[in-house]
């Protein structure tokens, strides 16, 4: 396809006529087309709100992202707390003995063998 345009001035803006033919030549389109200039002030009117826009939108997302990510540290390490104390108890009542006891001094051991032999 080839493309060919030409430009005309008027009041505001620039027309410009683009014109398209097909490569055997049959077919034919054309379109106008105004370009108004855009001065930067412009631009940066209504691209600064934009990303000031996105920029507070990260922020409060990001906010939001340490927030839950510090809660979720602090139930773990709750958890962690509470598993690591119930085992400490549960190792702590298997080593004691509950119950009454008699200290004896001294014993006479009494063996008997099968064999009945001393």
């Amino acid at each position: 396809m080839a493309a060919r345009g030409t430009d005309v001035t008027s009041g505001r803006g620039k027309k410009t006529t683009f014109s398209w033919s097909s490569e055997d030549g049959r077919t034919r389109t054309s379109a106008r087309v105004r370009i108004v200039p855009v001065r930067p002030w412009t631009v940066y009117l209504l691209v600064l709100p934009a990303f000031l826009g996105v920029v507070l939108l990260a922020i409060f997302f990001f906010a939001a992202f340490l927030a839950l990510s510090v809660l979720a540290a602090v139930g773990l390490g709750l958890w962690f707390w509470w598993v690591r104390r119930r085992f400490r108890k549960l190792v702590w009542r298997a080593q004691t003995l509950d119950g009454e006891y008699v200290v004896i001094e001294e014993t006479t051991i009494i063996e008997k063998k099968k064999d009945g032999v001393d």
